[in-house]
């Protein structure tokens, strides 16, 4: 993996909408900036590919489970049951820095967060950056 989406197994897949604000599309200010994923899954693994679309990359953190949202950073929640509760995060910045998280319910209703929660011991990941930031490889 190397956080490109050129590969065969990645042409293959169409890429979702361009994302939208959190708090809906009626929101009064949009994303300036694209951003849109490509999903597959196979018998082992999910697999999430993103592009996101910024002038000015940056991430500072560097420890895993650190509050990677400190930075620019791509995150997906995992929540099968719809609930809001006992939701699962995984959060990445441009660094490949990860943190994988728990959630009893959302900040907003006071939850906290369980670092402990891992997403899977085999997980991997990968990040290719297309442009300047702070980024130094």
């Amino acid at each position: 993996m190397d956080g490109k989406l050129n590969d065969e197994a990645w042409k293959e897949v169409e890429w979702t909408d361009e994302f939208i604000d959190i708090q809906g599309a009626d929101f009064p200010t949009q994303p300036w900036f694209s951003t849109r994923v490509k999903m597959r899954w196979d018998e082992k693994f999910l697999y999430i590919g993103a592009f996101l679309e910024e002038t000015d990359v940056w991430a500072n953190q560097t420890e895993h489970d650190s509050v990677i949202f400190y930075d620019n950073d791509f995150e997906v929640f995992l929540d099968p049951s719809g609930s809001n509760h006992y939701y699962k995060e995984y959060e990445i910045n441009a660094i490949n820095t990860d943190w994988d998280l728990e959630l009893d319910k959302p900040y907003s209703d006071n939850g906290k967060p369980n670092n402990s929660w891992e997403l899977a011991p085999e997980k991997k990941n990968a990040v290719y950056v297309d442009g300047p930031g702070n980024i130094n490889y």
